[in-house]
């Protein structure tokens, strides 16, 4: 695993994790008439984030917010406003579902829902609700579990679904030896998914 990933297998009980991260991306803003588009997510939207504007051969500028931070982190809505007033885009796409197995799924939809709540009233763009990709680890039923939740909350709230989860289920041979991250065949696979579904 990289240096860069971090992910905690077991069903720990402490809110926080053992490594606590943000990674806020701006790309290429000097240009101003691209298709950009905001990914807040988790580590593995970080490894997409960075193959869809090469893979689009720059026709679709992607910049996100990517942390460890799991949707009950009382920090999660503020890093949020910052990231988000730090750039322009055109679309926002929302994933959050493979950190904090310390709330149940049930906590886990009320703040989801809360997030997304939040997200919507300080964007003017549309915002894409994007599955949590599959994992080979313990974690199998809930992650299904957590995507069914989000599925409902974004027809709730008439929002766009980018089902990663079905697309990364297909290429379950590129998921790495740590169970949830994608080697470069599959970031370029994911990334392709998404690039079409704003094409």
């Amino acid at each position: 695993m990289s240096t860069n990933d971090t992910y905690e297998a077991g069903d720990i009980k402490a809110s926080l994790e053992k490594y606590e991260w943000d990674d806020i991306w701006q790309e290429q803003t000097h240009i101003k008439d691209k298709f950009r588009i905001f990914y807040i997510g988790d580590s593995i939207s970080r490894g997409i984030r960075k193959r869809i504007t090469a893979i689009s051969d720059g026709k679709i500028l992607c910049s996100g917010y990517a942390t460890s931070k799991a949707v009950d982190n009382p920090d999660f809505k503020d890093m949020i406003r910052l990231a988000l007033n730090v750039t322009k885009c055109d679309a926002v796409l929302f994933n959050n579902g493979l950190h904090g197995w310390h709330i149940s799924e049930k906590e886990y939809a009320e703040h989801y829902d809360e997030i997304v709540r939040y997200i919507l009233g300080i964007v003017d763009v549309p915002l894409c609700v994007v599955t949590t990709t599959a994992t080979k680890d313990s974690h199998t039923d809930r992650a299904k579990a957590r995507n069914a939740e989000a599925l409902e909350i974004a027809r709730a709230h008439g929002l766009r679904v980018i089902d990663l989860y079905s697309e990364s289920e297909r290429i379950s041979d590129n998921i790495k030896d740590d169970g949830v991250h994608f080697d470069d065949e599959g970031y370029d696979i994911l990334a392709k998914f998404i690039i079409k579904e704003f094409e």
